[in-house]
């Protein structure tokens, strides 16, 4: 079976992480689109934004792989703008584990080891990075990011466009709001504000976020 052709959108770390996820899962990466062209990256052409958008002749389909949520979901609608007939696919590593009645909606990414149990929800371009847990009947909202080794909870709610870092937990039921940050190690055991930088195990809020903020 002839795989199908794909542009990734980021041509950094989290993008060959990506990369290797989508030739794993039987996608052939075309091209990766970057801010300026540069030496090719397994074997594909990193493209700027520019030729892409001027090409005739690249695939409409791909994923955005950058780590900044707030920019992911820029680029997402920069694409939308310009190719409204793009297609955006689900990239899942073979070796991650995705139960049958979980949801992962367009452009959501699982990387290697991570678990997404029954009944789960991924929103639109969620990130899942190496070894994390979304546990059952949790949702993430869009544009979420769970960095590596991150467990949620069952019925978690993570709001659109929060990260939460590296080993950091969220206690069953527990919701957290729109583009909130959580620390490293953190243990959030009560609800989160929208735009709250929560660190700590109890997690405490330490400051409030701007929107657009960088994340890390």
């Amino acid at each position: 079976m002839t795989s199908e052709s794909i542009l990734i959108f980021g041509a950094g770390g989290y993008g060959r992480c990506v990369a290797d996820t989508a030739r794993l899962a039987g996608f052939e990466v075309a091209a990766f689109v970057d801010i300026a062209a540069r030496e090719p990256m397994f074997g594909a052409p990193v493209l700027s934004e520019a030729e892409v958008f001027a090409s005739s002749d690249l695939p409409r389909a791909g994923v955005v792989a950058l780590g900044d949520n707030a920019l992911r979901e820029r680029t997402v609608e920069a694409i939308r703008k310009q190719w409204p007939d793009f297609r955006f696919v689900t990239v899942v590593h073979p070796r991650a584990c995705v139960a049958d009645s979980a949801v992962i909606e367009e452009g959501g990414v699982v990387l290697a080891g991570a678990v997404i149990n029954p009944a789960a929800v991924l929103g639109a371009h969620a990130s899942i990075y190496t070894n994390a847990i979304v546990e059952h009947d949790a949702v993430l909202d869009a544009y979420v990011t769970l960095a590596p080794g991150a467990v949620t909870a069952g019925t978690t709610r993570i709001g659109r466009r929060s990260f939460v870092g590296l080993n950091a937990c969220i206690s069953h039921g527990v919701t957290v709001g729109d583009d909130v940050v959580i620390g490293a190690a953190s243990a959030v055991i009560k609800p989160l504000a929208a735009l709250s930088v929560a660190v700590g195990a109890p997690a405490r809020v330490v400051r409030e976020r701007k929107v657009g903020e960088r994340y890390l």
